[in-house]
Order: structure tokens, then C-alpha cells, then sequence
């Protein structure tokens, strides 16, 4: 093994950590007349020894969704004694933006938007934070077990609310999601000294573009919520400061009916609506959708509904950290609706939350150095997945080579399982 890549396994090491709770992660959070960051107290005790992929040496990832081949990326060797090594990110060149598509979505576009970057938020999922601002605008959503709770990654490309938020704090293995965006504009509110150099060597690398709040005055906070679930972000600010960020490129493959025209609209369009208060209390039991009005959706035009080989299914259950996530099929909008302990799942303009496609990654999450309390999920290498479109599901395997790479679903029977050109909404449960 070389210097070098003993280097990287090092570092491998530490995006384990720092994926814990607040009381390791994130303060001092803005508004606290205190921009000074702060570290945090170890436990005394050295953590159990854990395995991670190795961060990738190549300068630019050269893979596409459509032609990452299944495979098991080997883990680095084991946690490393000090809570604190060194932070050091290969350096990164963004490749080419995709014209014509929605690199998120699937859908057509034109070539101005199409070319941006994309827009990474961490959001939070307590009781206090919900409704969230601007979920309903996300193209794409990683729902991420913390400890005892669930947090959002949203990623803005095609469409953009005005605001974002609660915002909340980073966490290193966030970093293995978004590097594979191409130098996405990553937006949060601060971490811990150790997330915070984990970030900033990202950063530095160009693996992202580091909008921190306790660097960049594009957030805001919304005094009729509790601090820390308040802070909001300014998405024209966000898109200002992009500077040298990479224009969008796709994650995940799509189905396209052959010969047809597919649309997007530069953002959606909802009604507010009081929707149903619960679901059912089984989740045999299908959630009643009465007095909901479907937002406006991204459609394809001049084709029917792509077809799939998949199961009919009309709802189903996901299993994340401290809270009841289910889904059930709207025929009427072709979408999935989200419920979230025991209620329609709505924004803070009481928008209910719908994704085209909703992807079930199973993924081992392991111990993490900075703080043994916390497990965070490993997203490089390959596991189990439910894809679920088109009110159908199918089982197979995700894969992903590196953290530069972009995600392919293999089925049970080894063809392809390719995404609804639309939103999605990405589950990261436990293995």
C-alpha cells in the first residue's frame, strides 16, 4: 500500500466521524453573536475499529449513470486512533453539464438551467422544524438516519423556492453523497472543528462550493420558530455565491419512451391545502389522500406512462430513526405522497410533499470515530434497494464505485432499473 493511499484510508476514517448528534456536530449555529467555531469534547474512550471506502484519486469521475458497472468497492483498514487526522480530499475538476435535461429530473429543459449548478441543503426533520420550507421545490431528497431522528439533504437544480430551510448542520458523511454532484453549492449551518475541516478540504479541493452560514450572510432566521430549528436560506443568495461551482450532472439513469417530448417548469406550482390529518394507524391500511389538491407536476407529453415489470403496489413503510415514514400511490398525480408519523407530510406552506420516484437504499451504518454514540450510513459500494415508480416497485441491488460516482440499480434478474423522468425521494435505511 503506498503512502498516498494510506493517506486516503486515513482520512476514510473520519468521514465516519463527525456524523452525530448536535451535541457534536453543530454549534455554535448562526445568530449566536458568536462566529467563533468551537471543538468538541471527545469521549475519553477510542472507539470500536470500523471499516469505510477510500476516498477516490482520480481528478474527474468518468463514469455515467447508465454505464457504472454493480460492483463492491474493498473498505480501507480500520478506524484510525487519533479522533483527529489530517483532512486532505484529492483534487477535483467538474466535467461538463448535460443541455437539453434536467440532470436531476430526466425532464427537458432549457440550456441556461439546465447548465447550473446544483444546490445541496441540509434540512432538519424535528417536530419543531416542520414544515419545512421549499421541500416541495427539491428536485431530489436524501432522508438521512441521525441519532434518534431523520434529516434531509435537498438538492435544487431544475426548480427553485424563494427560501430553504431549517437549515442545519453538516455532517462528513454528507460528503460522500454530494462529491458525486459534480462541485455542488453545499448549504449548512456550521459544524464541529472536525466537520468543518472536513468540509473546507472539500472545499479546497473543489469537491463543492462551502456555503457555511458562519461564512456567507444568506440566511436568515424566522422568529416565530425556536432556535436552531429556524435558520432559512435565501435561494437567489445561494445561487449568487455558486462562483466557480460545476454545472448539474445526472445521478441515476431514466426511462424515456421513444420519441416523445418530456417538459419541466422552472418551479412547481401548488395550491395550499389542508389535507387529511392522519394516516392509518396500520400501515395495512391505505392512507385516506380526501381533501388533498395535486400540485402541479412535471408531466411527459405526447407518450404514455413508461411501462414496468415492476409489482403493483399501492403503499408501503420505510424504517429510519425516530420517525414514521410511509408512502401511498396517488393515481391521479402518478405520484407518491409522503406520510410522516401518522399525517400527510406537508411544508410550511402546507404543500403535501409528492416525488415521482421514491428509492429505498439499504446501507450499512457504521460507528463513527468522533463521537461512538453515532452510526452514520456507508454510501459507497453496493447493498439491497426498492425502487418504487409508476405505483409499482422493484427489488435489486444499488452500486456505487467511488463517491464521485453516480448510483446504478441492478433488478433481482439483472436488468436495469432506471427512474421515471420526475422528482425522487432517496431513503437511506438501515442494512
Amino acid at each position: 500500500m503506498t503512502a498516498l493511499t494510506v493517506a486516503f484510508a486515513v482520512v476514510a476514517g473520519v468521514v465516519a466521524g463527525c456524523g452525530s448528534g448536535d451535541p457534536a456536530d453543530g454549534r455554535p449555529h448562526l445568530g449566536t453573536g458568536n462566529t467563533t467555531e468551537t471543538s468538541i469534547r471527545y469521549h475519553s474512550r477510542r472507539p470500536t475499529p470500523a471499516t469505510f471506502p477510500a476516498t477516490s484519486a482520480s481528478t474527474t469521475s468518468t463514469t455515467t449513470a447508465s454505464t457504472v458497472p454493480a460492483s463492491t468497492v474493498t473498505s480501507g483498514p480500520g478506524t484510525p486512533s487519533s479522533p483527529r487526522p489530517s483532512v486532505s480530499w484529492p483534487p477535483y475538476s467538474p466535467l461538463p453539464g448535460v443541455s437539453g435535461t434536467a440532470a436531476l429530473t430526466g425532464l427537458a429543459i432549457d440550456d441556461a438551467t439546465a447548465l447550473l449548478p446544483i444546490v445541496a441543503v441540509k434540512i432538519d426533520n424535528t417536530r419543531k422544524a416542520r414544515g419545512q420550507w421549499g421541500l416541495d421545490g427539491a428536485d431530489v431528497v436524501f432522508e438521512e438516519n441521525v441519532e434518534s431522528i431523520t434529516r434531509f439533504i435537498a438538492l435544487f437544480h431544475s426548480r427553485q423556492p424563494a427560501e430553504v430551510g431549517p437549515v442545519r448542520s453538516a455532517r462528513t458523511g454528507d460528503l460522500y453523497i454530494v462529491a458525486a454532484m459534480n462541485r455542488p453549492v453545499f448549504a449548512w449551518s456550521g459544524g464541529n472543528r472536525n466537520v468543518t475541516d472536513w468540509v473546507e478540504s472539500a472545499a479546497a479541493a473543489g469537491r463543492l462550493v462551502n456555503l457555511s452560514a458562519l461564512r456567507v450572510r444568506c440566511y436568515r432566521r424566522e422568529p416565530s420558530r425556536p432556535r436552531p430549528h429556524n435558520l432559512v436560506l435565501d435561494m437567489a443568495c445561494a445561487r449568487a455565491k455558486a462562483g466557480n461551482a460545476g454545472a448539474a450532472r445526472p445521478l441515476w439513469g431514466f426511462t424515456h419512451a421513444a420519441g416523445s417530448t418530456t417538459t419541466a417548469t422552472a418551479a412547481t406550482t401548488t395550491t395550499p391545502v389542508t389535507p387529511t390529518a392522519a394516516a392509518p394507524a396500520s400501515d395495512a391500511t391505505t392512507p385516506d389522500t380526501a381533501g388533498t389538491t395535486t400540485p402541479t407536476a412535471p408531466t411527459t407529453n405526447n407518450a404514455p406512462p413508461p411501462t414496468s415489470p415492476g409489482t403493483p403496489v399501492a403503499q408501503f413503510a420505510v424504517t429510519m430513526d425516530g420517525v414514521r415514514v410511509s408512502w401511498a400511490w396517488d393515481p391521479a398525480a402518478r405520484m407518491w405522497l409522503r406520510y410522516q408519523d401518522g399525517a400527510v407530510h406537508v411544508t410550511a406552506g402546507n404543500v403535501p410533499l409528492r416525488f415521482t420516484n421514491v428509492v429505498v437504499v439499504h446501507c450499512q451504518h457504521i460507528k463513527s470515530p468522533a463521537e461512538p454514540r453515532s452510526r452514520v450510513p456507508v454510501t459507497v459500494g453496493a447493498g439491497r434497494v426498492e425502487v418504487y415508480r409508476d405505483g409499482t416497485v422493484r427489488t435489486g441491488t444499488w452500486s456505487r464505485a467511488d463517491e464521485l460516482a453516480p448510483w446504478t440499480f441492478t433488478a433481482d434478474d439483472g436488468t436495469p432499473i432506471l427512474l421515471a423522468p420526475g422528482t425522487t425521494f432517496v431513503e437511506l435505511t438501515r442494512a
